[in-house]
């Protein structure tokens, strides 16, 4: 969901990447590995959950998975943020941002004056989520899918989902929108 200063923000992480990459004149590259199949989960759809959970007398006493519904790979998310951003997508270039994110904070300074973004210290804006980054995306790695069944809450009868691509959107857009960063 849509979070400021917060430690596992890959979201956030993978837009500010792309909108540097955008300024430095490059393509969108995909700084992981192969991608293994995930799922992610909205907050909006927990909070749809919860609330759910309280009346549902199927859910009572009752422990559930919940994600959005459909399985992911990272790298099968890029050309949604290239779209997004306008820009070309270039082959995979396996990196750990964590080592060359923190170098970028002056490119982030002239992204935030040319765009009148807020003004929110690049050190804050993604902080550690480089490292959650760069362990999702899994450079150098190939692991094993990371997949949960939600087949017991939809027995209980909760059955709302949200399409991941979809979402990325939403939230591309929410961060627009509140000046966090640029069109």
């Amino acid at each position: 969901g849509f979070a400021l200063d917060a430690p596992l923000n890959i979201l956030l992480a993978m837009a500010v990447y792309a909108v540097i990459r955008r300024a430095e004149g490059l393509p969108l590259c995909h700084p992981g590995g192969g991608g293994y199949v995930t799922e992610a989960i909205d907050t909006r759809l927990i909070a749809r959950c919860l609330d759910w959970a309280t009346e549902a007398e199927g859910a009572r006493d009752e422990i559930f998975n919940i994600t959005n519904g459909d399985n992911i790979t990272f790298p099968g998310l890029w050309p949604t943020l290239a779209r997004h951003f306008g820009m070309q997508m270039g082959e995979p270039e396996p990196q750990r941002l964590q080592d060359i994110m923190p170098t970028k904070a002056h490119v982030w300074e002239q992204i935030a004056k040319q765009h009148s973004l807020r003004d929110i210290p690049y050190d804050k804006l993604v902080g550690p989520s480089w490292q959650f980054a760069d362990f999702n995306f899994a450079a150098g790695k190939n692991p094993a899918p990371v997949v949960v069944s939600t087949i017991k809450l939809r027995q209980a009868g909760f059955q709302d989902c949200i399409d991941t691509e979809d979402m990325l959107i939403e939230l591309l857009v929410q961060y627009q929108d509140e000046g966090i960063l640029p069109r």
